[in-house]
């Protein structure tokens, strides 16, 4: 379950033309949901992900994809180690990357641990994106799959993540022109390292505190001044009301800008679903707002 503390909005000012835009930066905090023994906890890692068994025709992606496994673990591991009394024990071999058959229980007894963390499955790609306002978009990804098992090998909880990042059509062709598999592509796309460790992490989120800040674009218009200081002040419900008589303003492009800024109001306060249809009515008055765009692609994920 999500637990959103009491968000903090801060606008950050340009110093730039009236229609230069602001930005409004919603952070949203979450609690650890689930917890390791207060005493100290062992926890080794393993693989049991099979890569020879997807027949990948191409080596590079092959080698791609087993390293990427490797190091999800490996980042599982590191993060497992960050809680106050746990230490970690990474079986998997990064040279060969052999498949773990033995008993888990056998495992756990050997290196009397408390768990045992096994990664059964790991993926790396694109799929289309969502297709808003005819503008194609790609989303390159890498899901993970662990079971964490208790020792007596037969208690175990799924521990899925995953982690995407969205690109436009021009910024997709320039990550395939050096490879998308490439493991040395740097900065220049979604390199399948990185991708697996945050993925990783995602898996578990569950164990740890952690924060999500929005930055949402806003523009220098001044009938939208005053509620944006209404919502630098943490006066939500001024600012809706204020935002309300704009919702209706001849200027389609105006009119949009305010819609938006209202769904900014309603993700602050934690309902998304009144920010949606916010969204998708801001988007309705002006299909070019990339603000509002991107803005329901987050939403949609959350």
């Amino acid at each position: 379950m999500k637990l959103l503390s009491p968000v903090l909005i801060s606008i950050m000012f340009c110093l730039s033309a009236c229609e230069a835009p602001l930005y409004v930066s919603v952070p949203l905090n979450y609690q650890p949901t689930a917890f390791l023994p207060k005493d100290t906890a062992t926890i080794v890692t393993i693989n049991q992900f099979d890569a020879d068994k997807l027949h990948i025709g191409s080596k590079q992606k092959l080698s791609a994809i087993k390293s990427g496994a490797f190091l999800a673990i490996k980042a599982a591991a590191k993060r497992f180690e960050s809680l106050p009394h746990v230490r970690t024990i990474n079986l998997a071999d990064s040279t060969n990357f052999k498949v773990d058959t033995g008993s888990i229980k056998a495992i756990a007894q050997k290196y009397k641990a408390d768990y045992v963390l096994a990664l059964k499955n790991y993926d790396f790609g694109v799929l289309a994106g969502d297709n808003i306002n005819f503008k194609t978009s790609y989303n390159i990804y890498a899901s993970v799959d662990f079971q964490l098992f208790e020792n007596n090998g037969i208690y175990y909880k799924k521990m899925n993540g995953r982690y995407n990042t969205r690109k436009t059509e021009e910024q997709y062709m320039a990550i395939t022109m050096s490879g998308l598999y490439n493991q040395d592509a740097g900065q220049r796309g979604a390199p399948v390292n990185s991708s697996a460790a945050l993925a990783a992490g995602d898996a578990l989120k569950e164990y740890f505190p952690y924060t999500i800040v929005r930055t949402r674009p806003v523009y220098m218009d001044d009938t939208l001044i005053p509620a944006l200081n209404e919502i630098r002040l943490k006066n939500y419900a001024k600012a809706d009301s204020l935002l309300q008589p704009l919702l209706r303003d001849n200027d389609p492009a105006k009119a949009s800008r305010a819609t938006y800024v209202l769904a900014i109001v309603y993700e602050a306060q934690g309902d998304f679903d009144a920010a949606i249809d916010m969204v998708q009515q801001a988007l309705e008055k002006d299909d070019s707002n990339q603000g509002a765009i991107e803005m329901m692609c987050d939403l949609r994920e959350e």
